[in-house]
């Protein structure tokens, strides 16, 4: 089965599909390992994780390829990914992104020249039918002999409120997006009316920690009837979470030893990378 179709399927089915964010290669393989069903590209991670920069449309097209590139190809999970806008060329970046064997992307309704992760202020959407141009461009560039899902992202609900939020949504819909990554709903209510207005159409939840969406249970959001919840930086914001205390134990107490329990050991990472040697690294 293509990554496409399972992740089509995944996203239809019963059961929420937990989306997670995975930075580089190794999370992905790590997710894998642990039974994960699907991964995670988020621009927001190849800009401030791979490259050392702001979520403000820093990084390029390329960058998004290389690190979407390599986690396709250490992982059989579906990887959704983050392509902002389109970074000016949307079918150069459709085109690549199936040949790479992506699952998904998302397209976001936002203005290029606001660019904001979704969860902080002075964003800007442009026009409904604008986007609705970028969705079906998007559609209408997949080559004939491969496949992939379209999602359109839409940060208009801070921006508009949710009803406009729910009338741009159905225009996606109808110009080619197969399932809606809503933005920074508020309220588990909120979730409830926009699945039910949008149907069966899968509904994507951003449940990311520190931003305006309650990091509520995927039980919960099952319930009001979204489809996927992502969480998209969990795993970098850990990592870097401990990098900083230990470069702190390091420095204030000149030892790693007393953070060694919370450290992975080298037989499990070789265990996660299929590899038996017994070199010492």
């Amino acid at each position: 089965m293509k990554k496409s179709e399972l992740f089509r399927k995944l996203a239809s089915n019963k059961n929420i599909l937990k989306i997670i964010g995975t930075p580089t290669p190794l999370c992905a393989i790590l997710a894998e390992n642990m039974n994960a069903k699907a991964i995670y590209l988020s621009g927001a991670s190849v800009s401030n994780f791979l490259h050392g920069v702001t979520d403000t449309g820093l990084v390029s097209m390329n960058d998004v390829l290389e690190a979407a590139q390599s986690i396709t190809q250490k992982s059989k999970l579906p990887l959704l990914v983050d392509i902002d806008t389109g970074f000016n060329d949307l079918s150069g970046v459709i085109s690549r992104m199936t040949k790479i064997n992506v699952a998904a992307v998302h397209i976001e309704d936002q203005n290029i020249q606001f660019k904001r992760c979704g969860h902080l202020q002075g964003k800007q959407v442009v026009s409904k039918s604008e986007m609705c141009e970028r969705v079906n461009y998007a559609f209408t560039s997949i080559p004939d002999d491969k496949d992939l899902v379209i999602m359109a992202r839409t940060d208009a609900y801070a921006i508009e409120g949710l009803n406009k939020t729910i009338e741009r949504a159905k225009s996606y819909i109808e110009n080619g997006a197969e399932m809606i990554f809503v933005e920074s709903l508020k309220t588990l209510d909120e979730y409830t009316l926009f699945c039910k207005e949008l149907g069966p159409v899968p509904v994507l939840a951003n449940i990311t920690e520190f931003g305006c969406t309650p990091l509520l249970k995927d039980s919960d959001l099952e319930r009001a009837g979204v489809s996927m919840a992502l969480y998209p930086r969990s795993i970098e914001r850990t990592m870097m979470y401990a990098a900083e205390k230990m470069i702190n134990e390091i420095e204030m107490h000149g030892s790693q030893k007393n953070l060694i329990n919370k450290m992975m050991d080298r037989h499990r990472t070789n265990e996660l990378l299929n590899y038996s040697a017994s070199v010492i690294d």
